[in-house]
């Protein structure tokens, strides 16, 4: 399996890390991760996230505890991907946000 992974700078206090993996010839998805991180919080936390951890694309809200079924179609993670990419770089300082009000009134451990 081959793995890339990278990072994305955000003006908000944030970073985006990504990553990909492909496996089969020719290469296709295989899976990805894809993490909104809080730069400037202690100990930097992840504040959303999507992946295909257990089988299946899922995002997870640190800020209320859930986790969403993304019903990915079978071998369209590329599109799926690239989706949840563009929902943390477009809705950062929404979450971020949601993430640091959750912290104030004690809803985050």
């Amino acid at each position: 399996m081959e793995k890339k992974t990278g990072r994305v700078q955000l003006p908000a206090s944030a970073a985006v890390y990504w990553e990909k993996l492909f496996e089969g010839k020719p290469k296709k998805m295989a899976g990805f991760s894809v993490s909104l991180i809080a730069t400037e919080i202690e100990g930097e936390p992840c504040v959303w996230r999507a992946d295909t951890a257990h089988g299946y694309a899922h995002e997870h809200q640190a800020w209320n505890g859930r986790i969403i079924d993304l019903h990915e179609k079978a071998g369209d993670l590329t599109r799926v991907y690239e989706k949840c990419l563009r929902k943390a770089v477009e809705n950062c300082e929404k979450f971020l946000a949601y993430y640091e009000r959750a912290s104030r009134e004690g809803k985050i451990k």
